[in-house]
């Protein structure tokens, strides 16, 4: 790998979630990564970084190239994102032999299309029906609906692209179980995991001795902190309303595995 250094990076609000922009500087080469905003959101321009092409491009995909932020605790690996796949065998209740093998992709949503499958997985498996499970946004003119199923615009009339889960923080990231070798018959998606990063509170003495309470909610927005997952608070108020299918961590039905109950802006920043 060669070390690069960040020169600016582009978060557009309406498709954080599955698309942003990295620049890096070697010397008098720039070149602009594609990945997801979540990801992006975490460098600042003049971050030392660990730069690795595995494709000969010079516009390189999410799928050409590795990328380590360098930090004083050690590299920390950006992209790509977390990815594992693994089999689940199905035997014969009678003889134990092998009927079929299902091969399960592990990896981090990155597109817009996981999003959305993400939407469909709620909406058919999990939700209760008064849900409203997703935000909705249209690039041209900037209206916003919610809605669990794609919307068309009030205004142009064009179909909207996904923005948000309506529950979800600016700091939540999803992990998708996808069947590889499914059949025509059988559902490319089985289930999702959603995790929330912890942002603690912190507080701060002040020269005077003053304690200065919560310092991250007063830099971070609100949305980067609630509503977060908590499952001791969650499953202490599902004991309390058992009919509730309202969770963050679900697989589907399918799987075999019991199911818990339950403002567009764009832009570069720091461009030189």
């Amino acid at each position: 790998m060669e070390s690069w250094t960040v020169t600016g990076v582009q978060v557009d609000l309406w498709r954080y979630r599955w698309f942003g922009r990295v620049l890096v500087r070697r010397g008098y080469v720039t070149v602009a990564l594609p990945m997801t905003g979540v990801v992006a959101q975490w460098l600042r321009p003049g971050d030392p970084v660990e730069l690795e092409l595995t494709a000969e491009t010079d516009q390189p995909g999410f799928d050409d190239y590795r990328l380590t932020k360098l930090t004083a605790e050690g590299p920390v690996q950006l992209w790509p994102v977390y990815e594992n796949r693994f089999e689940v065998v199905r035997r014969s209740p009678l003889d134990e032999r092998p009927l079929y093998v299902y091969t399960i992709r592990l990896r981090e949503a990155t597109r817009e299309s996981d999003y959305t499958a993400i939407v469909d997985l709620e909406q058919h498996h999990y939700a209760a029906e008064e849900s409203i499970l997703a935000k909705w946004v249209c690039p041209e003119d900037g209206a916003v609906r919610a809605a669990n199923i794609r919307p068309t615009c009030p205004r142009c009339h064009q179909p909207m692209r996904f923005w948000d889960l309506t529950d979800a923080t600016r700091s939540s990231r999803f992990l998708l179980a996808e069947l590889v070798n499914g059949q025509p018959y059988e559902p490319r998606f089985i289930g999702y995991v959603r995790v929330d990063p912890p942002i603690p509170a912190m507080h701060r003495r002040l020269p005077d001795g003053t304690i200065q309470r919560e310092v991250r909610r007063q830099v971070f927005p609100l949305d980067w902190f609630e509503p977060t997952y908590w499952p001791e608070a969650y499953f202490s108020s599902s004991s309390e309303t058992s009919g509730s299918r309202s969770n963050r961590a679900r697989l589907s039905p399918w799987s075999g595995r019991p199911a818990p109950a339950k403002q567009p802006s764009s832009g570069w920043s720091g461009v030189r």
